[in-house]
This record gives structure tokens, sequence and C-alpha cells, in this order.
């Protein structure tokens, strides 16, 4: 990592999520209670929702990041940004600072991934952006970043079956979709279950 973070420790143990959310939280009172009962690093929401979730993200003790919108994570003092496409990742840094966090997806490109992290990520997500599902072909991808570096990697959404080869493979954060309690319980056995088995 380019520099310290209070949401993102590459040292820390177990597989943790990173949720993705599409507008305000789901009409749900136990949703808290479940999304603090889980391994969360982040929630990835639109900007216009960050004033909505940011309650839920200081129970849960997670990083509530923008989706795509520098300007606009800054100007709603969300947690940081995460960019779906890697392209300006160090003006990105830049106009961030060094507080704020950024996620980065890079696809399958390995050189993309580099740049990434030399450029400030904190962490890249990798994706499969061509062909059929293939479980291996991103578990290789998995480990080679694994392998030869300490920034953290992030894959998802993938199918839960793949999740525990993933881990040990030595994935850190799995990307899934926010939906409702139901599920943030579901993701949450999941994940004890692949750092049982990794």
């Amino acid at each position: 990592m380019s520099h310290d973070n209070e949401w993102i420790d590459p040292a820390e143990a177990g597989l943790r999520l990173i949720l993705t959310a599409s507008g305000a939280p789901p009409d749900d009172p136990e949703l808290s209670e479940a999304l603090a009962a889980v391994p969360l690093a982040a929630i990835v929401v639109p900007p216009a929702a960050v004033p909505s979730w940011r309650a839920l993200c200081r129970t849960a003790g997670c990083a509530l990041l923008a989706l795509d919108d520098v300007e606009a994570a800054v100007a709603a003092n969300a947690d940081g940004v995460h960019l779906r496409r890697a392209e300006g990742i160090a003006e990105a840094r830049r106009r961030l600072g060094e507080r704020r966090l950024l996620g980065v997806c890079v696809g399958e490109s390995r050189h993309l991934a580099m740049v990434a992290g030399e450029a400030g990520a904190d962490y890249v997500q990798l994706c499969l952006l061509s062909g059929p599902p293939d479980q291996e072909r991103l578990a290789q991808l998995v480990r080679w970043w694994s392998e030869l570096f300490v920034l953290p990697c992030a894959v998802g959404p993938v199918p839960d079956a793949w999740v525990a080869a993933l881990r040990r493979c030595g994935l850190d954060f799995l990307l899934a979709e926010l939906t409702d309690t139901t599920r943030v319980r579901q993701l949450a056995a999941l994940v004890a279950r692949s750092d049982a088995e990794a």
C-alpha cells in the first residue's frame, strides 16, 4: 500500500466483504445488526446515496465509498471512491488525498493492476471481461497477485460456489451486491465457510 488507511488492512486475517448497493438502504430494521455481524470492509453506493448510508456504515464499522465520481466522493465526505475503470488513478489519488480509500477495477489486466498499485490504489478488483465464466482463469489471476503483492485484491460478483477456491488462492475481498438482510447473512456464512476451508 502507498499509505496507511484505517479501513483496509492487508495484514488483517480472513476474507472480508465489499458490498455494492444501487440506492438507499433497504427498509429493514434488522439490516444494521446483520451488517455489524459480518466481516465488512466497505459499502459502495452511487454518490447521491452516500448521505443515506452514512449512519449504517458507521454502526457497521466499515468504509463508505462513492461509485466512480471522485469529486462527488469528496463533496459528500465519503470515505473514498471505487472506480470501475482504471483511468486517471494517480489524479484520483491526488484529489482524494491520503486518508480516503481508492479501489480500482482493473479487469483481467496484470499491467493495469500493477499500474493501479503503483499509482496509490488501496485495493484492486480483478474480474473476467470476456469469454464464458471461468473459475480457474480468475483463480490464476488472484494467485498471481497474492503471491507477488501485499496490496489487497478483490473479485466479484462471482458464483458463491467459487468463493472458497478463490480464498485459497489468496483472495482478500469479495464484492457482492447488497440486496437485503437475508443475503447479508448468507454472505456471512459463505465467508466463514471459505475461511474455514482455506
